[in-house]
C-alpha cells in the first residue's frame, strides 16, 4: 500500500507531529528544494496531526532502493587530502572561504523510525523534524535542523534571518577560524539585504547548543512587503555557511571535488503553514537518505587556510553522529 501522504513533520517548538493530506484547496506548502536549486518535492494539502507510528503503518522501509555507492564515500585520508586541496584553492583564488562535505554510510536493516523521530523532537527541540517519501529515487529523507534562511511574519511586516556558522564540542573553546566563518557569513547577509535598500539591525553574537555541539549565531532582522521575500530567499541560498564565498566559485569547485551531489543537503525547506502562522525557509542540515540496507549521512564544515585536516574529518563525525546516534 502507498502511503497517501508521504511527509511527516514536527515545526520547532511542536511536540506534535504533521502530515497534509490532499483537499481541494490546498493552502499548506512544505517545499524540499535541492542544494543546486535544479530539484524540488513539494508537499500541499490540509494539515493534520498524526502520531508517527500511524504515519508508518501506511509504508515500509522495504520498498526503499538498496545502496551501492560505498565505494565513493571519502576515507579519512581522502578527505584530509581534500582539505588540503580546498586550502590550495583558497590560496591561488585569494578568497577567505569554501565548504566541503562528504557522505558516511551506516548499515541497517529495520530501524525503528517512529521511535527515532519521536527522541530527536525530544533532543532537538528547536528544529523542524521531518520524514519524506522520495518516491522518485525510491529512497527516504529524515532530518531536523533550526538554522533559518529566513522568516517572515505577515502582520507585523517583519523579516529575519540567522547567520549561524562555527561547529564545535561543547567542551571545546571556539578559535579565531570559528568566529571568522561566521563573520563571512554575516557580512554576505549584510550585503544581500543591502541590496535590496532594507534598513536591518542585528542581535548580539550568541552561542546556540544543538544536541553535543554549539554553533555562533547572530540574527538580521528587517522590515519588508512580503512580494520581496522569494526574492530575498531566493539571493540568500546558498549562503557562506553550506557554500563560501563567494558563491559562484566555491560552487565550480565542490561540484569538481565531491563525487557524489549533494541532493536535499544543505537545500532549503519552504515551509507555509498559516494556521501555524509559519512563513519560513529552513536550511536542511543534520540530515540523511534512507536505502533499505541503510542511512547515507550527510555532514560538511567550513574550510580556510588555517583549517587542520585531522581536525575538519573530526567534525564531519560529529555532524553525521548527531543524526547516526539513533541508527546505531
Amino acid at each position: 500500500m502507498q502511503n497517501a501522504f508521504p511527509l511527516l513533520f514536527s515545526p520547532p517548538d511542536y511536540r506534535e507531529f504533521f502530515c497534509l493530506k490532499p483537499s481541494l484547496i490546498e493552502s499548506y506548502h512544505v517545499t524540499f528544494i535541492t542544494f543546486d536549486n535544479k530539484k524540488e518535492i513539494k508537499f500541499s494539502g490540509d494539515l493534520h496531526p498524526i502520531h508517527p507510528q500511524d504515519f508508518f503503518n501506511s509504508t515500509s522501509v522495504e520498498k526503499l532502493e538498496l545502496f551501492h555507492g560505498v565505494d565513493l564515500l571519502d576515507t579519512k585520508i581522502s578527505y584530509q587530502n581534500k582539505v588540503e586541496d580546498a586550502k590550495d584553492f583558497l590560496r591561488i583564488q585569494h578568497i577567505p572561504k569554501v565548504v566541503l562535505s562528504r557522505r558516511k554510510f551506516l548499515p541497517t536493516t529495520q530501524p525503528q523510525l517512529e521511535q527515532i523521530l519521536v527522541q530527536f523532537r525530544k533532543d532537538f527541540p528547536k528544529a523542524f523534524i521531518y520524514y519524506f517519501v522520495n518516491q522518485q529515487d525510491k529512497t527516504a529523507w529524515i532530518g531536523g535542523f533550526s538554522e533559518i534562511l529566513g522568516a517572515y511574519n505577515t502582520k507585523e511586516k517583519t523579516f529575519q534571518c540567522h547567520s549561524l556558522a562555527g561547529t564545535k564540542h561543547l567542551q571545546e573553546a571556539f578559535t579565531e577560524k570559528e568566529f571568522h566563518e561566521q563573520q563571512e557569513v554575516s557580512d554576505s547577509i549584510a550585503a544581500i539585504l543591502s541590496e535590496f535598500s532594507l534598513e536591518y539591525s542585528t542581535s548580539d553574537l550568541e552561542i546556540i547548543t544543538s544536541g553535543k555541539l554549539k554553533h555562533i549565531k547572530k540574527t538580521f532582522f528587517a522590515i519588508t512587503d512580503e512580494f520581496l521575500v522569494p526574492l530575498l530567499l531566493e539571493r540568500l541560498h546558498p549562503t557562506p555557511a553550506v557554500c563560501g564565498n563567494p558563491v559562484l566559485l566555491c560552487k565550480e569547485f565542490i561540484n569538481k571535488t565531491e563525487q557524489l551531489e549533494r541532493k536535499f543537503y544543505a537545500g532549503r525547506i519552504s515551509v507555509r503553514l498559516p494556521k501555524l502562522n509559519i512563513y519560513t525557509d529552513f536550511v536542511n542540515l543534520r540530515c540523511g537518505e534512507l536505502y533499505k540496507n541503510g542511512i547515507l549521512l550527510y555532514a560538511g564544515g567550513g574550510i580556510t587556510q588555517i583549517s587542520q585536516a585531522t581536525s575538519e574529518w573530526e567534525e564531519t563525525e560529529a555532524k553525521s553522529n548527531a543524526l547516526g546516534q539513533y541508527f546505531t
